[in-house]
C-alpha cells in the first residue's frame, strides 16, 4: 500500500494494520469467488510491494489510455 493511498501523515503502524486487514479480506471466500468470476486473482502484498506494483502499472495504463484517444467526460 502506498502511503498516498491513505491520508498524508498516516503512521507506518496504521499503514501496516490497513494492509494486513486488506490482505485478510482478500482471503474471504466471497472475494475469492467474485474475483474468479471476473477472471482475476489476488495475492498478498506488503505495503512496499503494492507501491512498487502501482509505480509500474500507472504509467503503463496511462500510455494505453492516451494512445486510445479516450477522454474523460
Amino acid at each position: 500500500m502506498r502511503p498516498d493511498m491513505l491520508p498524508a501523515g498516516t503512521s507506518q503502524a496504521v499503514v501496516d494494520r490497513f494492509n494486513a486487514a486488506l490482505n485478510k479480506a482478500m482471503e474471504s471466500p466471497d472475494i475469492v469467488e467474485k474475483f474468479a468470476q471476473l477472471g482475476m486473482s489476488s495475492s498478498h502484498n506488503s505495503a512496499a510491494d503494492f507501491g512498487t506494483f502501482l509505480r509500474a502499472e500507472v504509467p503503463k495504463w496511462a500510455a494505453v489510455v492516451k494512445s486510445s484517444g479516450a477522454k474523460a467526460d
